[in-house]
């Protein structure tokens, strides 16, 4: 099973979304979140996350816990949904993998699905997670990247 978590503010407007993805009968489990604090201290280890992002919330400010789940999370793919072309640009500063626009069809959602699914694959290597001292943003190296490590 893939660790699906999917994000909106208003649960109650995503319940129709998420039959949609359920419906596709994919092998994922999926962990709903009203705010994304509780989305990234989460123990789970989410491979692929849904963002909506409502017009509502045309201030740009409301992009920063965004910012800060990529940076610790920067292997998880990334699905913007909204009702607005607003913040497709925003969604690229973010790496996403994919942004739909509501109505979404199932063929939509299984495209971002796809998408994901081979994103995941290609990022699927072992990475190494090296903590610094001064910097509160871990860095993945992966392992074949390295071929001696010393601490000193």
């Amino acid at each position: 099973m893939i660790p699906v978590a999917f994000y909106h503010q208003e649960p109650e407007e995503s319940a129709e979304v998420l039959k949609d993805i359920q419906g596709l009968n994919l092998e994922i489990s999926i962990t709903c979140f009203s705010d994304l604090s509780s989305l990234m201290d989460s123990p789970i280890g989410f491979q692929i996350i849904f963002i909506y992002i409502s017009s509502k919330d045309k201030d740009t400010s409301s992009l920063d816990p965004i910012e800060d789940l990529r940076c610790r999370m920067p292997s998880v793919s990334l699905v913007f949904l909204s009702d607005t072309r607003y913040f497709a640009l925003d969604a690229f500063r973010f790496h996403a993998a994919h942004y739909l626009i509501s109505p979404f069809s199932q063929t939509d959602l299984m495209s971002a699905l796809t998408r994901c699914f081979l994103e995941q694959n290609i990022r699927s290597e072992r990475m190494l997670k090296i903590k610094p001292v001064k910097n509160p943003v871990p860095a993945f190296v992966p392992l074949s990247d390295i071929s001696y490590i010393e601490i000193i």
